[in-house]
């Protein structure tokens, strides 16, 4: 299994501002773009650029 790394904020800018920044920190690829859950938050995942390819097609470049 690929390790994982999610965010969960409050609002979709606040979710997305802290995918971009642990993307660049840590050296990831965002697989979730920001999603509203069924409780009212935002979460959005991202995976090790070194590791095997994520799973969210709409995210990749033809």
């Amino acid at each position: 299994m690929t390790v994982r790394f999610a965010v969960q904020a409050s609002t979709e800018r606040e979710c997305q501002q802290a995918l971009e920044l642990l993307c660049r920190r840590l050296g990831l690829e965002p697989v979730l773009l920001p999603r509203l859950l069924s409780d009212n938050r935002w979460m959005a995942r991202a995976v090790p650029l070194d590791g095997p390819v994520g799973s969210a097609p709409e995210l990749r470049q033809p």
